[in-house]
């Protein structure tokens, strides 16, 4: 019972890049999340660009439209709207494929981000964004810290951004 998630965010360079989610249950009642692809998109990322994108990646991995059942997404024009929004373009899909639609839920792809608006983080966030930006200030001290998380095995730390 696949659903699929989808998220569309536009990058420094000015390219909306989307990601897209698989959501499963095997066969023991397993649940699966997988990234099944990521798209880039150059200039406006209309409905029918994103929903290129989805129907490139249905078909890259031989996945069936009549296997969808649900499809998450944030509230944007592009992604809901009506007739060219993504979602009406794929319930189409999934309708010529199977005959019946897709549930389409909304936003519960950001419960992060909506439980960060409900919490005052701002003192704990104000020191991790100020050490961040320490450490990312100066050549110096970011190549000492990716010695010391390369010690550890962990990853590079990038700049805070806020999310819309």
């Amino acid at each position: 019972m696949p659903q699929k998630a989808l998220d569309e965010s536009t990058d420094v360079s000015d390219t909306a890049q989307v990601l897209i989610f698989i959501r499963g249950v095997d066969k023991s009642y397993e649940v699966y999340e997988e990234l099944l692809d990521i798209d880039s998109i150059h200039g406006m990322a209309t409905g029918a660009d994103i929903f290129k994108g989805v129907e490139n990646a249905i078909n890259k991995k031989n996945l069936r439209w009549r296997n969808l059942k649900s499809i998450i997404t944030d509230g944007g024009k592009n992604m809901c709207g009506k007739n060219k929004g993504v979602v009406a373009l794929v319930s189409k899909a999934v309708e010529n494929d199977s005959e019946s639609k897709p549930l389409v839920l909304h936003c519960i792809i950001h419960q992060q981000s909506l439980c960060g608006k409900c919490l005052d983080m701002s003192e704990v966030l104000k020191s991790v964004i100020s050490v961040v930006n320490f450490i990312r200030s100066t050549g110096l001290n970011h190549q000492q810290f990716r010695e010391f998380i390369e010690d550890i095995g962990e990853n590079d730390l990038p700049y805070h951004t806020a999310v819309r």
